[in-house]
């Protein structure tokens, strides 16, 4: 899967420490807070997130998936996908 405090790892744990209800961030800014477009696609492509777009407008946020936020949840040892947030 992945390894603890890898690009990916941070990015997960980022998208699953944002509240339920505005969770998600565009790819952009991943890409500009975290540089490393690959390592969002290797998540996507692990089932451990996925695009979400808007009811109404275009463009698109990435959130975890339910197996990201076991994953994330697991990693941290909380058990839950609830987790303090992390700096962005």
């Amino acid at each position: 899967m992945i390894e603890r405090a890898s690009i990916q790892h941070k990015i997960l744990q980022h998208l699953c420490a944002m509240p339920r209800p505005v969770r998600g961030a565009s790819e952009v800014m991943l890409n500009r807070h975290f540089g490393d477009p690959g390592a969002i696609h290797d998540l996507a492509r692990l089932g451990l997130i996925r695009e979400r777009g808007w009811a109404t407008g275009p463009g698109t946020v990435w959130v975890p998936t339910p197996e990201g936020e076991a994953l994330c949840a697991d990693m941290a040892g909380t058990g839950t996908s609830d987790q303090a947030a992390t700096d962005f």
